[in-house]
């Protein structure tokens, strides 16, 4: 998909989509959550293989995997549920 279609389906311009290609701006939740929907993958896609690490241990992370294990979890699942609750904007 081109940056102008993605910008498109996005409502922005296509150059805050090099912006954030570029890395020099940051995205939003919301905004990658809309990214993925645009682009028809699962929001996991963008961490998968994720170089990041645990500042405490040094350990490697895989964020993607990691991520998806805790929002499918029992702890996850109620967050998201107390989130949802939020009334105040």
């Amino acid at each position: 998909m081109s940056q102008t279609k993605l910008a498109q389906a996005l409502g922005i311009t296509y150059q805050q989509v090099q912006k954030y290609e570029n890395g020099r701006t940051r995205v939003s939740a919301s905004r990658l959550q809309a990214i993925a929907n645009a682009l028809e993958v699962p929001l996991t896609s963008f961490f998968e293989y994720s170089s990041a690490r645990d500042d405490s241990s040094g350990a490697r992370l895989d964020t993607g995997r990691s991520m998806g294990a805790f929002v499918a979890s029992p702890m996850g699942i109620a967050l998201n549920r107390a989130f949802a609750r939020i009334t105040d904007g």
